[in-house]
């Protein structure tokens, strides 16, 4: 089981056990936009490099959104 699964299973029996509004589970869980961006850059030795970075937004109720940032060669959006 990877790490999304594990979290999933353990949120939606802490939303059962808590008694929650479908809607308001559903909320937390799904992400409200998910965005993917790719960039190419020219490296020192003139060859290009491309490097993909992801940003995933849960919530807006509150205004702007911040969240963390992880850096690591083997990030990838899991669905």
């Amino acid at each position: 089981m990877n790490a999304l699964a594990a979290t999933s299973r353990n949120f939606r029996q802490a939303a059962r056990l808590l008694g929650l509004d479908s809607k308001l589970e559903k909320s937390l869980l799904i992400p409200f936009r998910e965005i993917k961006v790719e960039c190419t850059i020219p490296k020192d030795d003139g060859t290009l490099a491309s490097f993909i970075g992801f940003r995933v937004q849960h919530d807006n109720a509150r205004g702007p959104m911040k969240g963390g940032i992880r850096y690591h060669p083997e990030v990838r959006i899991v669905v």
